[in-house]
């Protein structure tokens, strides 16, 4: 059976403790550097520029995490606890529905949108071999076209 499997009883197990772990790790740092009690815009602004700057930091973790995101490996139950690393921003979204600044649809719709989006502008800027000023302008771009997007108007 091998070394790993003394810590991890299942192939599965090894798979979503590699998930968890990771997204956890990028959940604390992210979400350790938003103010919650700003404006609702900035807490978004916030949390993508957080996101994209780990991304860009840490490429392999974030490669890792997507690929298991969208490979069908990952268990119901560590895509749930994936999801709830997050729940902070999950619930500042209904807040934003429930007040009229954020567009009336599903929370979880509106996250994969940003997920589709924060992969796409991960994924430009490390195509094009961005440093951090040029990445802290696509950020801004990035970040106008989603919000746009979901913002009542």
């Amino acid at each position: 059976n091998g070394t790993l499997f003394n810590y991890f009883a299942t192939k599965q197990d090894l798979i979503d403790g590699v998930y968890f772990c990771i997204k956890e790790k990028m959940a604390s740092e992210t979400m350790s550097k938003i103010d919650l009690k700003s404006g609702m815009k900035q807490i978004f602004f916030d949390v993508w520029k957080a996101y994209l700057d780990w991304a860009h930091l840490h490429p392999l973790e974030h490669q890792v995490v997507d690929l298991l995101n969208t490979s069908q490996m990952l268990s119901d139950e560590a895509k749930k606890a994936g999801e709830n690393t997050f729940s902070a921003v999950y619930e500042i979204m209904q807040k934003g529905i429930e007040d009229n600044i954020l567009m009336d649809a599903p929370v979880h719709y509106l996250c994969e949108v940003a997920s589709a989006h924060l992969r796409a502008t991960i994924s430009y800027a490390q195509s094009n071999g961005f440093n951090q000023a040029d990445l802290n302008d696509l950020i801004e771009t990035s970040f106008d076209i989603y919000w746009n997007g979901i913002q009542k108007t």
